[in-house]
């Protein structure tokens, strides 16, 4: 790799829906992290290892399948079928604090 191609830089443009940005925006700002040299590591390491470092995945349900789960979950949960959990106990699964 010749000098030149480490001191080239070149500009890219995203559009990203604006909670995303101020959330990575106020997550930099902690870590004492401009967002740019966030975003150029993520680049970095797409380029040197090949991969994204999370996983995408494919629903597991088809669009109609899910809709017809949720349809079912809905009824059963206004006739009593399922059972409920308190904020408290939800908050506790999930190991949230107030």
């Amino acid at each position: 790799m010749a000098a030149t191609d480490v001191m080239t830089k070149d500009q890219v443009i995203v559009r990203v829906p604006h909670n995303i940005k101020k959330r990575a925006e106020e997550a930099c700002k902690e870590m004492g992290l401009p967002m740019s040299s966030a975003l150029v590591g993520f680049l970095r390491f797409i380029g040197d290892e090949k991969r994204i470092p999370f996983e995408f995945a494919a629903p597991t349900q088809s669009r109609e399948e899910y809709f017809r789960s949720l349809r079912q979950d809905s009824a059963d949960y206004r006739a009593g079928k399922l059972p409920t959990v308190s904020l408290d106990e939800m908050k506790a699964f999930y190991d949230m604090e107030d």
